[in-house]
């Protein structure tokens, strides 16, 4: 097989990887909200509904025929990604300010079992003191970030490692969903492959996202959440309506809500731009 029949194969897995993780993760995240309510802690169970939501939004996307069997093996692969990755990040302390002072005793503490819809009182907290020297008296109360998007699936990561610092590949791992995500809306203006790959890495490599990547920092998460809104919105524009589509526009857009305040603001201001453009 020539050159030229490989690498449009390739390519094409671009972008049901970046709505397989999208997808995962907002799973994860509706399944941890949804058990919280009925009484239980994250466990490793949890992680059951990432494999499951990834390879129903994979199956959408993945082209052409096998795609069940395509999807398994991508699903296979990003799966070997985020674990890296979460390896690679629990190697790393979190000395950030705010990090320190509130996101990572939030983190560990929902990691560590703690349920803040039966235990809203956080009565955990001096027990978790003692597990990590950077933790301070706790804000976590007052702040509600225990219901963030980016601290739940982060809570999930170090139930699942026990390490306080491997929570942290949320980060990264949704910068590559955004490269994927980037890379498949881009292909249908009819760039080439090197161009599309180049313009998609520079949107998913933004600054906010590299300079907190080492952090529980949320602007970090909310960056490549902003671009998948965008460009899964452009995709439509150019693009017949199709389910994968519609699932990475809608996917983008509560995870930008659920990921911070704001994010509710200019997601629908995104949204309401592409709809004007759609009518």
């Amino acid at each position: 097989m020539s050159e030229h029949n490989l690498k449009p194969h390739f390519f094409d897995y671009f972008w049901p990887a970046g709505v397989a993780l999208i997808g995962g993760f907002f799973g994860l995240y509706l399944t941890i909200l949804i058990f919280f309510a009925l009484g239980f802690p994250i466990t490793f169970w949890h992680g059951l509904a990432f494999v499951i939501f990834a390879w129903a939004s994979g199956i959408l996307a993945v082209p052409g025929p096998s795609s069940s069997r395509k999807t398994f093996q991508l699903l296979l692969f990003l799966i070997f990604i985020c674990g890296s990755l979460a390896a690679l990040a629990g190697r790393l302390d979190d000395l950030s300010w705010d990090g320190m002072a509130v996101r990572l005793e939030t983190v560990l503490a929902l990691s560590a079992g703690w349920n803040p819809v039966r235990d809203p009182g956080f009565q955990e907290v001096t027990q978790l003191l003692g597990t990590n020297p950077y933790l301070r008296k706790s804000m976590v109360t007052h702040a509600g970030y225990q219901y963030s998007y980016g601290n739940l699936l982060a809570a999930y990561l170090v139930h699942v490692t026990e390490n306080p610092n491997s929570g942290k590949a949320v980060t990264p791992i949704l910068m590559l969903a955004s490269l994927g995500v980037t890379f498949g809306a881009l292909r249908t203006l009819g760039l080439g492959a090197v161009w599309c790959l180049s313009l998609a890495g520079l949107s998913a490599l933004n600054p906010v996202s590299i300079y907190q990547s080492s952090s529980y920092y949320i602007d970090a998460q909310t960056g490549p959440l902003y671009t998948c809104l965008a460009f899964s919105a452009l995709r439509l524009l150019v693009s017949p309506l199709k389910y994968d589509g519609v699932l990475a526009l809608a996917v983008s857009f509560l995870s930008l809500a659920a990921a911070k305040t704001s994010g509710l603001f200019y997601g629908v201001l995104l949204d309401a731009f592409f709809m004007g453009f759609l009518s």
